[in-house]
């Protein structure tokens, strides 16, 4: 809306557009991020505004823009490395990280000379996704039935809701609503407007898989900047206390210090061991084995037909174990 110079009288300056969904691939996450960084940028503010369903209103100085119940899809690719050196503390406890889907994938197979997908294959899937938007054309109301809800109770949203600690738990703490969202859209998929228990659980494996994957991606990241050099350091070898001061070229006092080791002994980070000499004994720490060690996408070996399915391996699982499907299996 404006305002007439003459009259005074608010007049429509722009009448907008009826359709407010926008669906976005970018192949460059790091260069979304290095937008987030300019001054005055509000590109993070408004994709978490856009999560959250409000209405889109950045604060501007020149023309004022405005987007009212808009719907927003968003999918972005990065490699590990440049993510660790782009995503900064700011982003991860300001609530952004936490608003996306982390999914570690690789390719499974190299083709130097792929051919286009087969028309009547991809005339088939045209065909169920135009059946499945032709069945939500009105507007509708998606609730879950008794079964869900009692299941949500009583079984998983306490789980869901339980803060998780350290770096990994500013990542991951959105659980019980990406859940709900995720089981919405499989109960639409299925041209359902009930989300039953077949949807949730749909929903749980898939969440389970994106939060293996932010622990596959973030396990070494620490809130404390003085608990990450440490971890960072031990990654080559074990220190002893004296070298772990040394570290920090005596800028940080010794209860910060001990307060940083305590924090990584107690989230069973690091482990110490105390070497008896002829003076005072040695105390040297040691960086545990990480919990997330690959992702993996493997075939299954039943009849027909085989399925691929994403499994996370970790460094406690067995051998005989590796490779195997857990119950969080995401088939393809």
């Amino acid at each position: 809306m404006g305002v007439d110079k003459k009259t005074g009288d608010p007049i429509q300056v722009d009448p907008g557009v009826d359709d407010k969904r926008l669906f976005v691939m970018d192949e460059e996450f790091a260069g979304a991020m290095a937008q987030t960084k300019r001054e005055g940028n509000t590109l993070s503010m408004v994709i978490r505004s856009a999560w959250d369903s409000n209405n889109l209103d950045p604060l501007t100085k020149t023309t004022k823009i405005r987007a009212t119940n808009p719907h927003i899809g968003w999918i972005s690719h990065i490699t590990l490395n440049e993510l660790n050196t782009r995503l900064s503390e700011t982003e991860m406890f300001n609530g952004y990280a936490n608003r996306i889907l982390w999914v570690c994938a690789r390719r499974s197979k190299l083709i130097a000379w792929p051919e286009p997908m087969d028309s009547g294959k991809l005339a088939s899937f045209q065909y169920e996704l135009l059946e499945i938007i032709n069945a939500h054309q009105n507007l509708v109301t998606v609730a879950p039935d008794q079964e869900v809800k009692k299941a949500w109770q009583e079984k998983y949203y306490q789980d869901l809701t339980q803060d998780k600690p350290g770096m990994v738990g500013c990542i991951i703490n959105r659980a019980e609503a990406q859940v709900l969202r995720l089981s919405m859209i499989y109960s639409l998929i299925d041209k359902s407007h009930t989300i039953r228990l077949e949807h949730l659980e749909a929903a749980l494996a898939f969440w389970q898989y994106c939060e293996d994957s932010a622990k596959y991606i973030f396990h070494n990241r620490q809130t404390d900047t003085v608990a990450q050099k440490i971890i960072d350091s031990l990654q080559s070898e074990p220190l002893t206390g004296t070298e772990i001061h040394r570290l920090f070229s005596s800028h940080v006092t010794k209860e910060r210090l001990e307060s940083a080791l305590s924090e990584l002994t107690a989230s069973n980070r690091i482990s110490s061991k105390k070497k008896q000499t002829g003076g005072r004994p040695v105390k040297t720490y040691f960086l545990n084995t990480a919990s997330v060690l690959s992702v993996e996408s493997i075939i299954t070996h039943e009849p027909s037909p085989a399925k691929t399915v994403n499994t996370l391996n970790t460094l406690n699982t067995p051998n005989d174990f590796k490779n195997e499907p857990k119950k969080y299996e995401v088939t393809i």
